[in-house]
């Protein structure tokens, strides 16, 4: 029962599995938002290890909404068989960064922020251009059905064709802070999880020499198998040393990334953000670690349907409403039973050699 239907289910089951392997457990509650059954909404979580450690692992799930079925489900199995962890080191699980995303099942959070994006200096302005304006109509039709998705492509194509594809793949999801009801908004100031979360990390990480995040994603890489996003600079001693670390996955790599052939210039990321509430001195290792499921253009409209049943769908839903509904949680949450071996599999070899490399990694 790793693999749950619902937020609630996937919370008891993370807090069960907690307190069996004897982890400290914390949780804190939304003030303000519930779930689809009106029940309460936490980000949780659980620690292993010693109080005060040098090395900590700091693995996270839900930072998407839908994204932390697997997360979860990741998260819940460790901590069934928990590892071996020396004295000088912990792990810390957060369960459900995004909780309102996650009990809803949508990508971002009450206020439509794009938690992946929100971790930037609310202070700067980040104006929108014409691409971007261009884009943020494309993905708001005035009518949406799942046929209608089957011409997301050409319509890409039309724009492609006009401008740089580079330029194209940074104003569809590198983060944009003008249209609250568009897709990839990172909002215009921190979100309450920003909060929470920065102050779990500042609490667990006072004494920490060395840090690993992992955040568990869905969506880019091919099906089932993990996709590596490392936010350290290149020339980092912590990019090289997890290279040699992760499984064959392909770190970096722009297999997820189609035509553009590179990453877009992501800002406000969650792992780059918790990692400033380090202490000054420590060094740290900052991953998203992506499972594949369907191709770009599927996933784009899969968000654009996310988005239509956020704000324009009828309440209740109508018929193709709720195939859309439907068609998102397929999206980032495939029933495949290979697609889900696979993502427990990767997942623990991803766990143990993160954990392994934390634990090896030499203290000055």
């Amino acid at each position: 029962m790793v693999f749950v239907d619902t937020y609630d289910q996937a919370r008891s089951h993370f807090l069960l599995q907690a307190e069996s392997a004897g982890a400290d457990v914390e949780c804190y509650q939304h003030p303000t938002e519930t779930g689809p059954d009106d029940e309460g909404l936490f980000i949780d979580t659980a620690y292993l290890g010693m109080p005060d450690p040098k090395r900590l692992l700091i693995v996270i799930s839900g930072t998407h909404g839908p994204e932390g079925f697997t997360g979860s489900a990741l998260q819940s199995e460790w901590l069934s068989n928990p590892p071996d962890i020396t004295d000088d080191a912990g792990i810390l699980f957060v369960h459900a960064a995004n909780p309102f995303g996650f009990a809803h099942k949508s990508r971002t959070n009450e206020d439509n922020i794009d938690l992946n994006r929100n971790f930037v200096d609310h202070t700067v302005l980040r104006p929108s251009n014409d691409l971007q304006r261009e884009m943020q109509a494309l993905f708001a039709p005035g009518l949406l059905t799942v046929s209608d998705l089957d011409g997301l492509g050409q319509e890409l194509f039309a724009v492609v064709a006009r401008h740089d594809i580079k330029q194209v793949t940074n104003a569809a999801s590198a983060g944009q802070y003008t249209h609250d009801q568009g897709l990839n908004y990172g909002g215009a100031a921190p979100a309450w999880s920003n909060d929470v979360l920065r102050g779990i990390v500042r609490r667990h990480a006072a004494s920490v020499e060395r840090a690993v995040f992992i955040d568990w994603h869905v969506g880019l890489g091919p099906f089932g198998e993990p996709f590596f996003l490392c936010f350290n600079e290149p020339d980092e001693e912590a990019h090289k040393l997890v290279r040699h670390w992760c499984e064959e996955g392909m770190l970096d790599s722009s297999t997820g990334f189609g035509d553009a052939g590179e990453r877009p210039e992501y800002v406000g990321i969650a792992v780059q953000g918790l990692a400033e509430e380090l202490p000054p001195s420590a060094t740290s290792v900052k991953l998203v670690v992506e499972f594949g499921t369907y191709d770009n253009i599927t996933m784009l409209g899969a968000l654009m349907a996310d988005r239509w049943l956020r704000f324009a769908a009828a309440s209740p839903l109508s018929e193709d409403d709720h195939d859309l509904k439907k068609y998102v949680i397929d999206k980032f949450y495939p029933k495949s039973d290979d697609w889900r071996a696979s993502v427990l599999r990767h997942g623990a070899n991803i766990h143990s050699q993160m954990l392994a490399g934390l634990q090896s990694w030499e203290i000055a």
